[in-house]
């Protein structure tokens, strides 16, 4: 009979911890999980998104909201400041499909993500593939990252016409009004004559080279975002079955999966606490516990040394610092020798000082 040693471990994730025992020097896979994970490669999706990749959108929504406080920020044409957590994105083709969608994924989504993340720093999103009512593939984006929407749509325009996508739209623009301005009665649903009127005249001022094909908005006043979030992304798409992938993550947010403590005495005595609120939800099973905790239930209880795991963790993907007064103004660190202030766990800094981005988690 042979004994596997086993120690007890805290798994950490920004809305719940999970207390099990974790095998020494890891498990063999069984036959299952290989021919599963074989399974899974060889798998066609055909515009489903599996109860699996469903989890992990969710885990990576979550991990989103947690690296995500409300900040301000300014529209740089009126000087408008306003604040913002999280923005939805949405790139649609301007004219008729005429690439596949690999190529366009490759060619297009592609280049505008790596221009994102050197212009604007957008270095945290969730990406989802759709097809519109006409067939076109577009494109949602879930992020962090303020982008002024004129910007938006001049950076995937130029994009999308390397493959001469607006260069087709304002062809087909210049047949439609090549006797001057004409109704369009299928569209008075949507816009009105003097609407369609103004847009016409701006177009034509532009020379048809910068079509609408973007649209940004902000996500605000929604109770469980993470829910909504989640719902949002992972909605089955009804139209035509996309070529390629359906999502996709950040770098970050591909690697974020959990923090990991083992259960010393110290962390033992933090978990006692926390289990004692009658507010905090627990799930028991066969062979872990799960409690649902929030980062501000952790500041709540001077969980220091759980938050120090998810802080560490945390740094290893935005290697962010916080202020080192944070922790001692709570009275979880006592200061140090020679009066210097103690490394300061940057997430107990950033919920300790702005305890309502914890909240909606």
């Amino acid at each position: 009979m042979s004994h596997s040693l086993t120690i007890p471990t805290l798994s950490i994730r920004p809305n719940y911890i999970v207390c099990y025992n974790k095998f020494v020097g890891g498990r063999s896979r069984s036959l299952k999980q290989m021919l599963n994970e074989k399974h899974l490669a060889d798998n066609k999706h055909h515009n489903v998104i599996s109860s699996k990749a469903e989890r992990r959108i969710k885990q990576a929504v979550d991990w989103l909201l947690h690296l995500s406080p409300e900040k301000t920020v300014k529209n740089p044409y009126n000087g408008q400041e306003f604040k913002m957590k999280i923005n939805f994105i949405t790139l649609t083709l301007p004219s008729k499909q005429m690439h596949s969608d690999n190529e366009i994924k490759k060619m297009c989504l592609n280049q505008f993500l790596i221009e994102a993340k050197k212009k604007y720093n957008m270095s945290s999103y969730i990406w989802r593939a759709e097809t519109q009512k006409n067939g076109n593939i577009h494109f949602h984006i879930t992020t962090n990252t303020f982008i002024p929407a004129l910007e938006l749509r001049h950076l995937w325009n130029r994009i999308v016409n390397k493959l001469g996508y607006v260069d087709r739209f304002a062809q087909a623009r210049e047949q439609l009004y090549v006797n001057g301005f004409k109704f369009q009665k299928a569209l008075e649903n949507k816009y009105t004559r003097s609407q369609q009127y103004e847009l016409y005249k701006r177009g034509k001022a532009e020379n048809w080279q910068n079509p609408n094909s973007t649209d940004v908005h902000k996500v605000e006043k929604i109770k469980d975002m993470a829910a909504y979030l989640s719902k949002y992304i992972t909605k089955q798409n009804t139209g035509r079955e996309i070529e390629g992938r359906l999502w996709g993550l950040s770098q970050d947010l591909s690697k974020a999966k959990s923090a990991s403590v083992e259960i010393d005495n110290s962390v033992g005595d933090e978990l006692i606490d926390i289990t004692k609120d009658r507010s905090i939800k627990q799930t028991l099973t066969d062979h872990c516990r799960i409690i649902y905790t929030r980062v501000s239930d952790l500041v709540k209880h001077k969980c220091t040394n759980i938050l120090t795991a998810l802080n560490e963790y945390t740094d290893t993907l935005l290697g962010k610092i916080a202020p080192p007064q944070a922790l001692a103004s709570l009275g979880l660190a006592p200061p140090s020798a020679h009066g210097k202030p103690p490394h300061i766990p940057p997430l107990v800094a950033r919920y300790s000082a702005h305890q309502q981005y914890a909240m909606p988690l």
